[in-house]
């Protein structure tokens, strides 16, 4: 679809009281500031979509005199021959003022403005002329080929990113992943929750492992800590060999003498089997009392830890209820502007005025005039319908506004709550906390006094009975040197016994640092992934916007994606020439940019439009284009329009 202007033709428009200017496909209006230029460019655009050139609906159409008073009861008109794919159509658009006089009064008062609408001289209903305009090119199509300024400047990024993914077309991550061998590896995983999905999903893992891992070293530090103390193996294992030896030569001695003492020696046995057997009675309730002290320690050291985890629940809670304000607070912008739009609706409706343009005031047949009451009666019917459904509409927007209102009230009222909350929480937090004490315990405070009394006094007897003046025998000494060997044996023995228990907790200590070990390599595998997809993605950003710039030729390029400080990737859609972005060119190169991406716009959807080059005067060289170009440009040398076709 090609469209081209061949003339326009302005009747007190924007001060421009009669103007006609015809056109070609490159045609170059001159003129000092204020003399018109843009006004060419705003009745073409309001010819079509009822707008200015600045997208603005409400604008000064208007002829005003040298006080800057509108000039009343004249027509404001804007006319154009139009070819469209070489086929010429005559558009007219008229702003006319209604001017009405009530029973009674002499001078007529103003009643609004309305707009007639013409196609080849036949008058329209405005949907009808807008259904014409439409067939031709739509609106938003029409503000991207006609403008240079407008798809870089004033469309939102994300459409305009939007529009270029359609343009270049869907690149597929199988693609991607043939531009780097390593990359192959995660396709199928990429292809099946995507790149962002995978992303989540790596961060979701590797949070739960550095969770596992944070668990164990307080699991190896309580080992540790219950962990007894490793008694000299080496110096207890000599000295066992040394009462072994010790024993078997008081054996032998004893052997010797055995048969003729066989009842002393039972009766000391025995004495000091029993006194080993309380000993080791006495030695469990120490060890009993030591672990119970071991255990009330462990329990004092939680309460550090429990008084932490409260203050970081009360943290958490803090920032669900800021999540709740913000979100609360979005929701009362939402229903203001809705409110905003509300009031224009009811300004719009309070300036609304009845339509008495259909009455007939003489008869079509014969041309006779109507009885004046009878006109009047069918204006006050029409002025009553108007009225009644007036008021229908007011009520409606009146009943949503309050409805927005109490929905508002509602929210603040929430907001008020929260922050209250919020406050409490945070003054709690900030709150002195109060010193935990904490104990240490020894194994003394444990330890049953009365028994071990009392099985001290046992044993006190029992050598008391062993010990008490009779004849001795000749193996009494080796009888008693016997039982002590036994005894420090048996001692020496208890305290061999504590190697298992120390040899468990370090096998329970190497099993959870396997453990760590296992899971940080775990770890170092979802970074390596994890990198993967971060070049894997680096690598499909790079491809969409080498081919979304392929679009555009050498000239220009598109950045899709702007990289952030911590690494990551953020989306984009910033015209870059040279090196330059957008935002930093100058008037000729913004011009020359635009000129680029209107061509290539009007290519890819089969549209062409007059170009409008306004402050042409910057640019030595246009790109060349196949649409109609229309340079703006102002001149100090001509005080009036001079339009070169």
């Amino acid at each position: 679809m090609k469209i081209q202007i061949k003339k326009l033709t302005l009747l007190n428009f924007q001060g421009i009281r009669n103007l006609e200017v015809e056109f070609s496909p490159v045609t170059t209006i001159w003129g000092d500031n204020a003399t018109g230029k843009t006004t060419i460019f705003n009745a073409f655009t309001w010819l079509m979509f009822g707008k200015d050139s600045q997208d603005r609906q409400q604008f000064e159409i208007k002829t005003l005199d040298k006080n800057n008073r509108v000039i009343s009861k004249i027509n404001h008109e804007v006319a154009g021959i139009i070819a469209i794919n070489g086929v010429e159509k005559e558009f007219k658009r008229v702003l006319r003022e209604k001017w009405t006089k009530k029973r009674g009064e002499s001078q007529a008062e103003f009643a609004g403005n309305t707009e007639d609408y013409f196609i080849d001289r036949v008058p329209l209903k405005k949907n009808e002329y807008q259904d014409e305009i439409t067939k031709i090119i739509r609106e938003d199509q029409f503000k991207l080929i006609t403008n240079p300024l407008y798809f870089n400047d004033r469309m939102d990024w994300r459409t305009r990113r939007n529009m270029l993914f359609r343009m270049a077309g869907e690149i597929s991550y199988a693609e991607t992943a043939e531009q780097h061998p390593e990359l192959k590896n995660i396709l199928p995983e990429i292809e099946k929750k995507s790149i962002e999905g995978l992303k989540k999903q790596l961060a979701v893992d590797k949070k739960a492992i550095r969770e596992q891992l944070d668990q164990i070293t307080p699991r190896i530090d309580e080992q540790s800590r219950t962990m007894p103390q490793m008694p000299d193996v080496e110096k207890i294992t000599i000295r066992m060999a040394e009462l072994n030896n010790d024993y078997k030569a008081v054996n032998g001695n004893l052997e010797a003498i055995k048969n003729a003492n066989k009842a002393k020696v039972a009766r000391v046995q025995t004495g000091y089997s029993e006194i080993n057997q309380l000993s080791r009675q006495i030695e469990h309730i120490k060890s009993d009392a030591q672990q119970k002290a071991n255990e009330l320690n462990a329990k004092e050291t939680a309460k550090i830890t429990q008084r932490r985890l409260k203050r970081e629940v009360k943290e958490d809670e803090i920032k669900s209820l800021e999540n709740k304000i913000k979100n609360a607070q979005k929701e009362i912008e939402y229903l203001n502007e809705q409110n905003n739009v509300l009031r224009d609706k009811i300004n719009a409706l309070n300036n609304d005025n009845p339509d008495f343009s259909k009455i007939l005031t003489h008869c079509p047949t014969c041309k006779r005039p109507f009885d004046e009451s009878d006109i009047e009666s069918k204006r006050e019917d029409i002025e009553k319908a108007f009225n009644e459904d007036k008021v229908k509409k007011y009520s409606r927007l009146q009943d949503q506004g309050l409805t927005n209102k109490e929905q508002i009230e509602q929210y603040n009222q929430n907001i008020e709550k929260w922050t209250e909350d919020v406050l409490n929480f945070t003054v709690e937090l900030s709150e002195p906390e109060e010193t935990i004490e904490t104990k240490t315990y020894s194994a003394g405070e444990f330890e049953d006094t009365k028994k071990i009394a009392e099985l001290q006094e046992k044993i006190k007897a029992i050598r008391e009975e062993i010990e008490k003046p009779e004849p001795m025998p000749d193996d009494e000494a080796e009888l008693t040197r016997a039982a002590e060997i036994e005894i420090e044996i048996d001692k020496l023995k208890e305290q061999l016994s504590t190697v298992k228990v120390i040899e468990g907790k370090k096998d329970r200590i190497k099993e959870l640092e396997d453990q760590a070990k296992d899971l940080a390599q775990q770890l170092a595998d979802l970074e390596k992934q994890e990198y993967l997809v971060e070049l894997f993605n680096k690598t499909y950003i790079n491809s969409i916007e080498d081919k979304i710039s392929s679009l555009f030729g050498n000239s220009v390029r598109f950045r899709m994606f702007k990289e952030q400080i911590n690494g990551g990737e953020t989306e984009d859609c910033t015209l870059i020439v040279n090196g330059v972005p957008w935002t930093d060119l100058n008037s000729a190169g913004k011009i020359q940019a635009g000129i680029t991406c209107i061509n290539t716009i009007s290519k890819h959807f089969g549209y062409s439009a007059p170009i409008f080059c306004d402050n042409a005067e910057s640019v030595v060289s246009l790109p060349e284009t196949e649409s109609q170009l229309i340079r703006l440009v102002v001149s100090e040398n001509h005080k009036e329009l001079t339009i070169n076709s």
